[in-house]
């Protein structure tokens, strides 16, 4: 795996012994990554980083209280000794004393406050298929169950076979058809699930190899319409990479071949099936044991592991407080369409015409992206409303102290408190950030009009406005028997303003310049396509 996988620097294996004797063990690998910072489906930036990475599944051995309480300790104080830029332990889950940990043994400006939990789904199977369908299931999901796999049967009277692969001899065949089926799903569209890539086929090999890979074609005539491919360990299925062909989609190949994978894990005495993470329908349908499980993020003790947490901080802080709202009020689903109404992908064109007229118009779906930027506006102005309410309540409520704030987390509130200078400049930080995003000026990407604006002072009169928020809720303290104006509070607070313009503005840069870049390559591409016809 490792000539597979070049951004790979090497393993790193942790075992703590007692008396002499191996009791836990914690595998992992340090590796060269891409720290994205995402909402959805969007990316607002990226920057290549060292991590160290843990997997869950890694931690082996004796995992109580006391042994995750040394073993993260010891990993904590390591990071600066690796040289790597942070720590990411995945698949963590949300009530282990790992996260507990994890979220107070790191140094305050190295702790992820941002991780946020998502369902991981078991299903405990029975003896057999039948007793699944009558023990397991009502009378209505028992009559949808045999009612899509009859009409699978007779639809395809004959046609309808289910194949099983598991030898390193037959990964030659399951990859080719693997491959037919996964183009045609909506997860390679949407750069998700199975990849045509040797890294893939070489897991594959290696679980062949071992004894691990189980996987299942379904096949209508001679055209594979949907596969599973899982690994079996012990007396557990885990299900890894599915897909189907849209073609089918009215039979529910995906599910008929589940329950197929079902009846011959019954059958075998396998007695759990992980269906993996993620709110999907059929996980919910079939899982009977549910947790939540997170990918924590522990940052270096150095500059720029504090900065590249500060900087996440920021960037996503609003976005998940908006979320937090929404949630209380029962809004996060809407939230959600209407965030994702605007991120589908454009249709890729299908012939060398169709791209000449597409890069001739010099947008790309300009229906979308001004759908895009609108909900994109909308969703910042939401959440500058938002951070400005909190920061006239947190300003002007009648005891300084942030821990006795009820939505506020204890050790936030606490750390803050500790650190009065930190606070404002954070707290303003974002409150600006957010209102830069949400009235930024109207901008031409790549022309040179936007590059000479760069040169003079963009967001003058929000960058003022902030500077003078900031003293009328310091002057409005001195009407508070509890509170008392500082004016190392509005130095704080201004610092905090400009941290967040000189970031919006380094954006600016590189989205201008980046925009002459990609106007220079779509002219060098229309002049080459002219020379060619």
């Amino acid at each position: 795996m490792l000539r597979l996988r070049p951004e790979i620097v090497r393993p790193h294996v942790l075992v703590v012994y007692e008396k002499g004797e191996p009791v836990t063990i914690v595998a992992g690998r340090i590796e060269d990554s891409p720290l994205e910072i995402t909402s959805g489906n969007r990316l607002f930036w990226r920057s290549k980083v060292r991590r160290l990475a843990l997997f869950h599944a890694g931690f082996m051995g004796r995992t109580d209280a006391c042994a995750t309480e040394f073993v993260t300790r010891h990993l904590v104080r390591s990071i600066r000794e690796l040289g790597v830029d942070l720590m990411l332990w995945d698949g963590v889950e949300q009530e282990s004393p790992l996260r507990r940990f994890l979220r107070t043994t790191p140094n305050p400006l190295c702790r992820d406050y941002l991780a946020r939990g998502s369902e991981h789904w078991i299903m405990h199977l029975p003896a057999s298929l039948e007793e699944l369908l009558q023990k397991r299931m009502n009378k209505k999901r028992r009559y949808w169950a045999r009612r899509i796999i009859r009409t699978v049967e007779k639809d395809f009277s004959g046609a309808v076979r289910h194949a099983h692969f598991c030898t390193a001899e037959s990964v030659e065949a399951l990859w080719k058809d693997v491959q037919a089926v996964a183009r045609q799903s909506y997860q390679w569209a949407l750069g998700v699930g199975f990849r045509d890539t040797e890294e893939q086929r070489g897991r594959l090999e290696i679980a062949a190899r071992k004894g691990w890979l189980r996987a299942w074609v379904l096949y209508l005539g001679d055209r594979p319409a949907a596969f599973w491919l899982c690994t079996l360990h012990g007396d557990s299925l885990c299900l890894d990479y599915t897909g189907f062909d849209p073609a089918f989609r009215k039979y529910e190949v995906g599910t008929v071949a589940l329950f197929q994978i079902f009846d011959e894990m019954c059958k075998a005495g396998v007695k759990h099936v992980d269906l993996g993470g993620g709110s999907y329908v059929y996980k919910q349908k079939f899982g009977n044991h549910q947790f939540d499980e997170a990918s924590i993020l522990t940052f270096a003790p150095t500059f720029r592991g504090v900065t590249l947490n500060l900087f996440r901080l920021l960037i996503l802080g609003p976005v998940e407080l908006v979320r937090w709202v929404a949630g209380c009020f029962g809004l996060e689903p809407a939230l959600k369409k209407l965030w994702q109404r605007g991120q589908k992908p454009p249709l890729k064109p299908v012939d060398d015409d169709a791209v000449k007229r597409i890069a001739a118009s010099g947008l790309f779906n300009q229906e979308r992206k001004a759908a895009g930027k609108r909900v994109g506006i909308a969703l910042w102005r939401s959440i500058f409303v938002i951070l400005l309410m909190a920061v006239f309540y947190l300003a002007w409520k009648p005891s300084p102290a942030i821990a006795l704030v009820p939505w506020m987390p204890a050790m936030l509130g606490s750390w803050f408190d500790q650190h009065d200078f930190t606070k404002n400049v954070v707290g303003f930080g974002i409150l600006a950030a957010a209102g830069f995003m949400a009235w930024k000026r109207p901008s031409h990407t790549g022309n040179q009009k936007s590059l000479r604006r760069l040169k003079t002072f963009p967001n003058g009169k929000l960058f003022v406005a902030f500077c003078l928020l900031v003293v009328v809720l310091e002057l409005g303290q001195l009407t508070l028997p509890k509170r008392n104006c500082d004016w190392v509070d509005v130095l704080a607070g201004w610092s905090g303003v400009a941290l967040a313009w000189c970031l919006n503005r380094v954006k600016d840069v590189v989205v201008a310049t980046g925009g002459s870049a990609a106007g220079a390559a779509r002219s060098k591409f229309l002049a080459a396509a002219d020379r060619r016809s």
